[in-house]
């Protein structure tokens, strides 16, 4: 598709699968990852392809690991203060972003640039 609406359509589910896995995670879903897969990218999937990014999971960090990623917040050394000030701007972006990439998301199935085949 010369237009790059196939291209559009990955980079939004990108991005809606780690916005909504990061939601989740700081939410304290023990499952996040495989929830926001189910509810992004699976359903355009085949079986092969399902398996093969489920078995991506345990690679995910967790909401601690992510915590304590000390160049996400220079300046902060404390990690009590670091692991809050991440929480924080984790859920401040999510409640931002995630919304409106499902409104693209939803613009661009209005205006029939969105396949629902599966790969």
């Amino acid at each position: 598709d010369p237009s790059g609406a196939c291209q559009m359509q990955w980079l939004l589910l990108g991005l809606e699968l780690c916005l909504l896995m990061l939601k989740l995670l700081f939410e304290g879903d023990r499952c996040a990852v495989a929830n926001a897969y189910a509810q992004t990218l699976q359903p355009y999937h085949g079986w092969f392809t399902s398996t093969w990014v489920k078995s991506l999971f345990n690679a995910m960090p967790s909401k601690e690991s992510i915590c304590a990623v000390q160049e996400l917040c220079l300046g902060l050394e404390d990690r009590t203060k670091l692991a809050a000030a991440i929480s924080r701007d984790v859920d401040r972006a999510t409640c931002v972003m995630l919304p409106m990439v499902r409104l693209m998301i939803s613009v661009c199935r209005e205006s029939g640039l969105w396949e629902m085949k599966k790969v």
